[in-house]
């Protein structure tokens, strides 16, 4: 048997490296179909209305991730041998929900008095129920990809992903009347016909039923994590989020737009750490004993892509960037190299946070995001005046190098702590 075949017969066999290979062709095909939506989105519309478009969708991105309620890792962390699997996902999508109504509308009173460029749009009771319902279908989409990963067959997450996202690219062209709120519904409605086809495939292969229940039992039982890991998951998510309304007050809704473009970019290289430490989360949660291997084969199958892609990063970021348009190369240009050099640490930021979370670390994992959020936001804001753009890169990249060492030291004293707790319970003090 050649070395070839030898080498696909045991990819075939190593679940692991095929569901990490399955959740990085779908991030793949996300990300690079959004390249496609934003380059379709700058040639249709002048660059402060793509600004607009891109807050939208942040802020709607935003609104999305906080509504997990961290139910997108406790699922790939307690579906595997959970008894009650309908119910407990029933009830973290009835959370969801509820949490999506309630931040959207708290969210677009926020912004209305802190974004005066928002106001005219969002004062309009129509796009206020239409930016709602979009959001909590994204917020939904984002869960059931849990479901898959749980159950280690992240496939369907390619199948819809690449549906979805065919859809995004071709709405653009729907809604060109519309400027920048046509820009958002277009990738909203996308969201929503990707939930569509998750609780087809989910119905089809789980025999799921969706129900309007809340299992309060295995809520109880597993709250402690879920909301640990929601807290940390919370701040993790905060800089790419925010800073496209940061940018927009401080530099303006122009160089919005061409930060965000630098980082959909930059966000294809990092989703191989992503993806890579999402299936070696998943493999432990079904054997914790091989979290060691599983962490340090993510980390192997990452860098193994990284390093050529951070490379090609350098040598054609420009070029990449002059698809958009010659000010967004010669605006961001600088902003992608230093982000693209971030990916390594961002590897090692990815394993650590699927390390502390299988230990049940959540504190150390809350710190470790404590850390990254505010070196990168805070810094952000602090480095914009003066740097520009290339701020946020050296803020950037030094808020993943911080939080490695903060949450490498806080696990280290954790550890140490459950060491001493053990020994004390096998050998208590003689009465």
């Amino acid at each position: 048997m050649s070395t070839l075949t030898q080498k696909i017969t045991a990819l075939r066999t190593d679940r692991q490296m095929k569901n990490s290979l399955y959740l990085l062709v779908g991030s793949l095909a996300t990300a690079g179909f959004g390249f496609i939506f934003w380059i379709i989105a700058a040639r249709l519309f002048d660059p402060p209305t793509v600004g607009i478009a891109t807050v939208l969708v942040s802020l709607s991105s935003l609104i999305s991730l906080l509504s997990l309620a961290g139910f997108d890792s406790s699922f790939v962390r307690f579906l595997p041998r959970s008894q009650h699997k309908n119910a407990y996902i029933n009830s973290g999508m009835v959370v969801t929900t509820a949490l999506s109504i309630i931040l959207s509308c708290v969210f677009l009173v926020i912004s209305y008095f802190t974004t005066p460029d928002l106001r005219g749009i969002i004062s309009s009771p129509l796009i206020i129920v239409l930016f709602t319902t979009l959001t909590v279908a994204s917020s939904l989409n984002l869960l059931t990809n849990s479901v898959f990963i749980a159950h280690r067959e992240a496939g369907y997450i390619v199948v819809i992903n690449t549906v979805f996202n065919i859809v995004k690219v071709i709405l653009p062209f729907a809604f060109i009347p519309y400027g920048s709120v046509g820009v958002f519904v277009a990738a909203g409605a996308a969201q929503a016909v990707g939930l569509v086809l998750s609780l087809y495939y989910m119905h089809v292969r789980y025999n799921y039923r969706p129900r309007l229940a809340i299992d309060s039992r295995a809520l109880r039982q597993t709250f402690s994590y879920t909301f640990g890991v929601y807290v940390g998951s919370v701040l993790n998510l905060l800089p790419p989020t925010l800073l496209p309304l940061i940018i927009t007050q401080q530099l303006g809704a122009a160089s919005t737009a061409y930060y965000y473009m630098a980082f959909n970019i930059v966000t294809i290289i990092f989703t191989v750490a992503y993806s890579a430490m999402q299936s070696a989360f998943a493999e432990s949660a079904h054997d914790e004993t091989k979290l060691r291997q599983n962490v340090l084969q993510g980390i192997k199958s990452s860098l193994f892509f990284t390093i050529p892609a951070i490379a090609g990063c350098l040598m054609l970021g420009s070029h990449v960037l002059g698809v958009f348009g010659h000010a967004y190369a010669q605006a961001a240009t600088p902003l992608l190299w230093i982000m693209g050099l971030s990916a390594v640490a961002v590897t090692l930021y990815s394993a650590l946070g699927a390390v502390l979370k299988i230990a049940h670390d959540t504190t150390s994992f809350i710190a470790t995001n404590v850390a990254y959020v505010l070196v990168i936001v805070v810094g952000s804001y602090l480095l914009m005046p003066q740097y520009g753009l290339l701020g946020i890169g050296y803020a950037w990249f030094a808020g993943n190098i911080i939080a490695i060492i903060v949450g490498g030291l806080c696990h280290v004293r954790y550890r140490r702590t459950m060491t001493i707790t053990a020994a004390d319970t096998a050998h208590p003090p003689a009465q």
